[in-house]
């Protein structure tokens, strides 16, 4: 479906690279997606029960996470300085995901 979008570009979420997969398992998914002249740019949209290091680091740990390149994630305000210490610890592009007026994320004004 992706390649008759005409674009070689897929973000995966969780459904299509479970976060429970082995590295191998990670490895051998990433041969087939990119054996079908896909490029990952992302891994998620990620969002967090709580805020804490366990909620946010538990995503940040995952054998799936190295394939990723870009990790889109639905955060709040006060969650933000744990997922900067997070991805500064495991070397990870968070791209913020905003559900736009109404949502629950991090609010953005121009």
């Amino acid at each position: 479906m992706v390649k008759a979008l005409g674009t070689p570009y897929i973000n995966l979420k969780s459904m299509h690279l479970p976060y429970e997969l082995s590295r191998d398992e990670v490895a051998a998914a990433r041969r087939e997606i990119e054996g079908a002249g896909l490029r990952i740019v992302g891994g998620g949209v990620i969002t967090f029960e709580q805020d804490s290091d366990a909620d946010v680091g538990s995503t940040s740990r995952t054998p799936s996470r190295p394939a990723c390149p870009s990790s889109p994630r639905t955060p709040t305000c006060p969650i933000l300085p744990r997922i900067e210490r997070f991805a500064k610890q495991y070397d990870i592009k968070v791209a913020i995901h905003n559900h736009g007026p109404g949502g629950q994320t991090v609010p953005f004004s121009l």
